[in-house]
């Protein structure tokens, strides 16, 4: 499982962020990040199933950064990556994400880019009631410690007014909502997966209202 000896090789590898001594230090990247990453979330994988009642499906994240098109040229990602989703939906259905970062640990719900049949559906019910609906679940997560993903849009799409009442929800694209955490101690050990699956059902109203839109 996950422990602090995972945070410790995050930090050490920012610091050494190069392919020697990733190479050196192999043995201990397998031994406390990607075996108990692994483990960790097929554990978590396990509990949304029971909870949600529902099949799911976990991808790790590689290490490895895709630096082709990128100024930055260190080779590898300085925290872990878990996402976790339901089998055999769209691909814009809404997915739990966890991220162990150096400093913290982030948990997430949503979907970063919808497809163009979902954003339009999206759109038209954030001018409806429907919109209101989800509107006060997310202030109620706002004033919870949530957080939202950074908008697409600096404006307000057409053919909606600029002043709508939802005007800054209109501006996402893809929609995702976060907790970050200041401590990582809820991701270790055996109690980790069901520590972090309870953080994240908090955000079962927002998925429900993200799953009927893409459904």
């Amino acid at each position: 499982m996950l422990s602090p000896d995972t945070v410790s090789f995050l930090q050490d590898l920012a610091a050494n962020n190069n392919r020697e001594w990733f190479k050196a230090n192999d043995k201990r990247y397998k031994q406390d990040l990607k075996v108990p990453a692994e483990i960790f979330a097929d554990a978590l994988a396990a509990e949304m199933s029971e909870a949600l009642g529902a099949e799911t499906t976990f991808k790790v994240f590689r290490i490895y950064r895709d630096i082709r098109f990128s100024k930055d040229k260190t080779p590898y990602q300085t925290y872990l990556r878990i996402v976790v989703s339901e089998a055999n939906r769209a691909p814009d259905y809404p997915k739990w994400m966890m991220g162990l970062e150096q400093d913290k640990l982030v948990i997430g719900l949503g979907a970063f880019a919808w497809e163009k049949p979902t954003l339009a559906r999206y759109r038209e019910w954030m001018d409806s009631e429907k919109g209101d609906a989800l509107a006060e679940m997310l202030a109620e997560q706002l004033a919870d410690g949530a957080r939202l993903g950074s908008a697409d849009l600096k404006r307000v799409p057409p053919p909606y007014d600029a002043d709508h009442r939802h005007g800054d929800l209109l501006r996402y694209k893809g929609l995702t909502v976060w907790f970050d955490h200041e401590d990582h101690a809820a991701a270790f050990g055996p109690d980790g997966p069901r520590n972090t699956a309870e953080s994240l059902l908090r955000f079962r109203p927002v998925h429900d209202w993200f799953a009927r839109l893409t459904a």
